[in-house]
């Protein structure tokens, strides 16, 4: 699932996206940030849809962690 750069710069803070792990496995996501510098690679922050629901409801940020920007996509629509 590797990106080209142009292919991330339409990722912002509430797209859709899915995520590459380690062992292969694609998971969905929401994007907190767009691509953004990392200590050593760009990354993007994600969270759970879950976690961006309640935290769109209450008003506050939600939990999220970076992800490698090359190991995320938008997510292709259900």
């Amino acid at each position: 699932m590797a990106q080209e750069v142009n292919s991330m710069s339409n990722i912002e803070a509430g797209a859709l996206v899915t995520i590459r792990t380690a062992d292969g496995r694609e998971l969905r996501r929401r994007a907190v940030t767009g691509v953004i510098d990392g200590l050593d690679f760009p990354v993007v922050w994600v969270t759970t849809e879950e976690e961006w629901d309640e935290a769109q409801g209450n008003g506050h940020r939600p939990e999220a962690r970076p992800w490698p920007a090359e190991d995320v996509a938008e997510a292709v629509p259900a």
